[in-house]
């Protein structure tokens, strides 16, 4: 059974070390490339922050079915080229589409919370997740089982919008403080440093409700 499960898995870590390589490694050594060659800030910005989309273009081609979250990352990245057409090559626009994103999709799970409707129940929604209550009286007279996972959703949801706020307006405040080339490079550490915290922010998480389960059941 465990060669099987490792079987399994080596695909998917495969899947995740190519992924890293081309949205994180690749775009700084595009950048640095084309820096060498004395090609301006704006259009190496542009290649390096396309890479990202590429592999949304990629994958979704290869799946034949692209996210909602990609669909609005490739709008964004076309957006953010006529905006910098029209400004006539200000490069700002290439440094800020991709932490507006990041920080819409903060802002839709931190209102969701706000409004009693954590999005990680819609987004998890399978056999094995619980509908979350609609009312916060009603939660009351649910079974500890419902009121665990309603619990669960709801700190998961609070838990991961607020990285994704953090992470916009960390890399918003880096656009506007230095210049193109430090912000190719720090805007990357922000964006891995914000994978680790959510990578271990949700194993905790995970932990701690399990735990909780465990102890209740006995």
């Amino acid at each position: 059974m465990s060669e099987l499960n490792m079987e399994n898995q080596n695909p998917q870590i495969k899947n995740w070390i190519f992924s890293f390589i081309f949205a994180f490694i690749l775009p700084v050594i595009a950048y640095g490339i084309l820096k060498g060659f004395r090609v301006s800030d704006t259009v190496s910005l542009g290649v390096a922050t396309a890479f990202p989309v590429l592999l949304t273009l990629g994958t979704g081609i290869k799946k034949r079915k692209i996210n909602p979250i990609g669909l609005v990352a490739i709008c964004g990245f076309l957006i953010s080229i006529v905006a910098v057409y029209l400004t006539h090559g200000n490069d700002l626009a290439f440094k800020l589409w991709h932490p507006i994103l990041t920080g819409t999709i903060g802002i839709v799970f931190l209102f969701s919370s706000a409004i009693n409707r954590p999005i990680m129940g819609v987004l998890l929604k399978n056999k094995h997740v619980i509908s979350v209550s609609t009312d916060r009286n009603e939660s009351e007279d649910l079974p500890d089982e419902k009121r665990e996972m309603d619990r669960f959703l709801m700190s998961f949801t609070l838990f991961m919008g607020a990285i994704f706020a953090l992470h916009a307006l960390a890399t918003i405040m880096l656009a506007f403080l230095v210049g193109t080339t430090s912000f190719v490079l720090l805007s990357k550490g922000i964006d891995i440093l914000a994978i680790l915290l959510l990578i271990v922010g949700i194993y905790f998480i995970n932990k701690k409700f399990s735990e909780d389960e465990s102890d209740t059941k006995a």
